[in-house]
């Protein structure tokens, strides 16, 4: 893949999956002021959205999505500074178990299946059940907060700060590795 801006892609962060829900190895914490005004002030990890990371020959990009639109994020890749790992640390991601159960009841994106319609005519799941199941959550876990100190286009020092899971650590550091490539491995 070839952007005009930022070249020829050399690596783009992978997606792992997790009882049929995508699942991003890293999650948004804070520091890309257009993901912050996206999200509207809630935290990353109680939306339906997607963080992706893609190492380019000329630029770091870093996109959010989520059903509806994609923000995008890119900072010149001569201007990298550094990473810097805070491990062993409390962070939030999205309460995986309650996703999945508000889509078996089909809460989730504001239509229900006929048996959720079903239930909530006949007045079986109350209101205040039907809220929790249909809320998305998130839950605390261990993992690695992940600094990224780089400069922006207009050359001013930028902190963003990722989080990430224990058990994705291993796929993280390596894909961390690749960052100073300037080529793609063919």
């Amino acid at each position: 893949m070839v952007n005009q801006e930022y070249g020829r892609l050399i690596i783009e962060c992978n997606i792992m999956m997790q009882g049929g829900v995508e699942y991003p190895i890293f999650h948004y914490v804070s520091g890309i002021e257009e993901f912050d005004n996206h999200l509207e002030g809630k935290p990353f990890s109680e939306t339906e959205c997607k963080l992706g990371i893609a190492w380019f020959e000329k630029a770091y990009v870093f996109f959010i999505t989520d059903s509806k639109y994609r923000v995008v994020v890119s900072f010149p890749k001569l201007d990298w500074i550094e990473v810097v790992e805070h491990k062993n640390t409390k962070i939030k991601v999205l309460d995986i178990n309650k996703f999945l159960k508000s889509l078996k009841h089909g809460r989730l994106g504001g239509g229900g299946l006929l048996g959720g319609a079903l239930f909530k005519a006949i007045g079986i799941v109350s209101n205040e059940i039907d809220s929790k199941i249909n809320s998305i959550s998130s839950k605390e876990v261990d993992g690695s907060i992940f600094e990224f100190n780089l400069k922006n286009k207009n050359n001013e020092d930028c902190i963003i700060k990722l989080s990430c899971e224990n058990e994705y650590l291993n796929n993280a550091r390596s894909f961390l590795l690749l960052k100073n490539l300037n080529k793609p491995l063919d």
